[in-house]
């Protein structure tokens, strides 16, 4: 399925070495790997957190292109029982996680969508 998955990033995004740094985002996600940049940089071998921090600040990909290919790969890739009339699916939540204190990085004040409030 890694591979499958690879393929996908190859598609969407502009270079193959932007793909293989978004593959070793998602192992890292996968993974028992805090949700960091720095923690999934050092997961990946990577020597700096600078390639997960430009995936995401300034690589070239379209996440329209990337949505657009979850229905076919929830399809082919997720089971679907007999007689289940929704079928296969794949939910990506992209609401805020709220944070608290003032020894959380990025703590700063600011609108989290799940809560509806500040």
């Amino acid at each position: 399925m890694r591979a499958v998955v690879f393929g996908i990033l190859l598609g969407v995004m502009a270079r193959a070495r932007s793909a293989r740094v978004a593959m070793d985002y998602v192992d890292g996600l996968l993974g028992d790997v805090a949700g960091n940049c720095w923690a999934l940089a050092e997961a990946a071998g990577h020597a700096s957190p600078r390639r997960m921090q430009d995936l995401l600040g300034c690589y070239e990909w379209d996440w329209a292109d990337l949505r657009a290919e979850l229905p076919g790969f929830a399809a082919a890739h997720l089971p679907c029982p007999d007689g289940d009339i929704a079928g296969s699916g794949l939910a990506i939540d992209e609401t805020a996680h709220l944070k608290n204190g003032d020894r959380t990085v990025g703590a700063a004040r600011q609108y989290a969508g799940i809560a509806g409030q500040v």
